[in-house]
């Protein structure tokens, strides 16, 4: 299997769970389900990670996703530091499709996603910009961010019955800001 940057992004996520002991070092598959499932599957195929099915007492199935020790491996290589390395700079040397495409974003757009990355830093905003906040803006420009696929819109029920609803940004919007959680 020859690894891209979609190799390496899906093996980082399931590496970034793997400390997180409410999942039990595995990542949901609900939680990749935007991910080309395509690039999971030569995933799997190849050894770096597998697929567990668990079943819950209550009746409930979840799916996960687990690195082997070949994936482990994998991660190691990807976050070594040294650009020697043929695999890293094959990988480092890839430009995803959605930023060379993207370079014409105009200035209130920039604004926009600049405005929606810090609003989700302040806590009392619980990590989105509310559409509040967004009234400044041209809505046009607001829409197009969302169809291009830099902004997410997230409506969160608090449980009361009190809901909120706002802008977030995608991993594409994290990506072409420069970025990375």
């Amino acid at each position: 299997m020859r690894a891209d940057a979609t190799h390496a992004a899906i093996l980082k996520d399931v590496a970034a769970f793997s400390k997180i002991k409410r999942y039990r070092g595995m990542l949901p598959t609900r939680l990749v389900m935007y991910q080309d499932q395509i690039k999971i599957d030569e995933l799997l195929e190849a050894g770096f990670i597998e697929r567990l099915n668990v079943s819950m007492p209550c009746g409930s199935e979840h799916t996960l996703l687990k690195l082997t020790d070949a994936g482990s491996e994998a991660v190691k290589v990807l976050d070594r530091p040294d650009a020697d390395s043929p695999a890293k700079q094959e990988l480092v040397s890839q430009e995803p499709e959605a930023c060379r495409v993207l370079e014409n974003l105009n200035e209130e757009q920039m604004d926009i996603l600049n405005d929606v990355f810090h609003y989700s830093k302040i806590k009392r905003f619980g990590g989105m910009m509310h559409y509040d906040e967004l009234s400044i803006y041209d809505v046009k420009n607001v829409n197009i961010l969302f169809a291009r696929g830099f902004v997410i819109r997230v409506k969160a029920d608090l449980g009361s019955g009190k809901k909120r609803k706002g802008l977030i940004l995608s991993e594409k919007g994290l990506y072409y800001l420069g970025v990375s959680y």
